[in-house]
């Protein structure tokens, strides 16, 4: 978040930051944030020109796109069968007390938002806001956990305490590892659309080693980088050569896809205009 980047600011004084796509325009918008010369950054042509082009505002490249993936719905198919390909699945009373929804504002309501029909999920009217929080409190019943921590998750889904979850590529490669020999689990893409995030890398202003900055986020953005990343997290690259080692995660997470993130597979997670009113509305949930 913004906060977190002015707190680095005021400590430790990194360089270098990694927020998600759709905090791009807030950072740029502060006086933290310089753009990057795309002329030092030489492995940037490797990288997916959407993804590229998401990280620009102004014609200046604020951004430089580096890991990705989908927020979807994880789950066991050997407990869960589906009505649909749908989110809905994570409201399915059939599963009550074996649901988990990841606890973030910023994503819970744009997912509800899309679910329930929403024009743009990102900047709901006060009345979509209010018919979207009245929703998700409607369903907190069937949730047994709300979680903030991967780690916790896959602990929950090895114990049997979860079948259902919001979540990330790298949770279905852990559960296909943990517990031995793996469970059986599905990483399914909604027909509304999953979301798609993509981990942007942004100057700081008033950097005392801007070239290092660029030579660091150029070394990232290499092929060698792309391969190791998506063979060791699941999540995909943005350097458009790089591959996994493994057909599976190629095929499921649909990382040989250049288009995995455009318009008719995902919507790529954008700017909130009210994001702080998003949190205060999902904290009306959590406490209800």
């Amino acid at each position: 978040t913004l906060e977190e980047a002015e707190a680095a600011v005021q400590g430790s004084r990194p360089d270098v930051v990694r927020p998600y796509v759709g905090y791009v325009k807030d950072f740029a918008d502060s006086v933290y944030f310089q753009a990057w010369d795309p002329k030092l950054i030489p492995n940037l042509k490797q990288l997916n020109p959407g993804m590229v082009k998401a990280g620009q505002i102004g014609g200046k490249q604020w951004g430089i796109p580096q890991d990705w993936g989908f927020d979807a719905i994880l789950y066991r198919t050997d407990k869960v069968k589906p009505k649909a390909r749908s989110w809905g699945l994570l409201f399915d009373e059939r599963y009550k007390g074996k649901i988990a929804w990841y606890d973030d504002g910023s994503t819970m309501l744009p997912m509800t938002g899309l679910y329930l029909g929403f024009k743009d999920p990102w900047n709901q009217t006060d009345a979509e806001l209010k018919q979207a929080q009245k929703f998700l409190i409607s369903k907190k019943g069937v949730v047994r956990t709300i979680w903030s921590s991967e780690t916790a998750l896959w602990e929950a889904f090895g114990s049997g305490d979860l079948w259902i979850a919001y979540a990330w590529p790298n949770d279905w490669v852990q559960m296909r590892k943990k517990p031995k020999p793996g469970l059986p689990v599905v990483y399914m893409m909604p027909k509304e659309k999953p979301l798609a995030w993509i981990g942007m890398l942004m100057l700081l202003k008033g950097s005392s080693r801007p070239k290092l900055a660029h030579a660091y986020v150029d070394a990232w953005s290499s092929t060698a980088s792309g391969k190791w990343l998506e063979d060791n997290y699941g999540y995909g690259h943005a350097n458009l050569l790089a591959k996994p080692s493994s057909s599976d995660l190629l095929r499921a997470l649909k990382l040989d896809d250049p288009n995995a993130l455009g318009p008719r597979n995902a919507y790529i997670d954008r700017h909130i205009p009210r994001r702080d009113l998003y949190a205060k509305v999902w904290e009306g949930v959590k406490s209800a």
